[in-house]
């Protein structure tokens, strides 16, 4: 919300961070709706421009990043080649940008990551080396 987003439908450009919406409504005087872009980061400015002319609110948008809440099946062989089911949320709306990865401190990727959906993506396990693998 803000003013002087003018008096009749217009065309405005909303932007986070560096990206912009692909999809705005303007919705009043005072008022403007987008699609949140694909993206990560904390602090995050928010920036209307109508007509040219930009209003940018500092630091006021930050993206919640993933949380895995189980590993299924939660062990593997050393020799890994084990599919695993990781649930959780927050792991985005496409398979653009999604890793994932065993070990401590996540030092061995995953062998493919296949995203599902928000709360699930799938992975093939790496041979570990020594010890159990940790979901990072």
């Amino acid at each position: 919300t803000g003013t002087n987003f003018g008096s009749s439908v217009v065309t405005a450009r909303v932007r986070v961070g560096q990206t912009y919406s692909a999809v705005t409504n303007w919705v009043s005087a005072t008022s403007v709706a987008a699609q949140i872009p694909q993206g990560s980061g904390i602090n995050l400015d928010v920036s209307v421009e109508i007509y040219g002319q930009a209003s940018t609110l500092v630091g006021a948008f930050e993206y919640s990043p993933p949380a895995v809440t189980s590993a299924v099946p939660w062990n593997s062989p050393l020799d890994g080649g084990l599919t695993v089911t990781l649930t959780g949320a927050g792991f985005g709306t496409s398979i653009g940008g999604i890793t994932a990865s065993f070990g401590p401190g996540g030092s061995r990727a995953c062998g493919t990551t296949i995203w599902t959906s928000d709360t699930t993506i799938v992975c093939s396990a790496l041979p570990a080396g020594s010890g159990q693998p940790d979901v990072t």
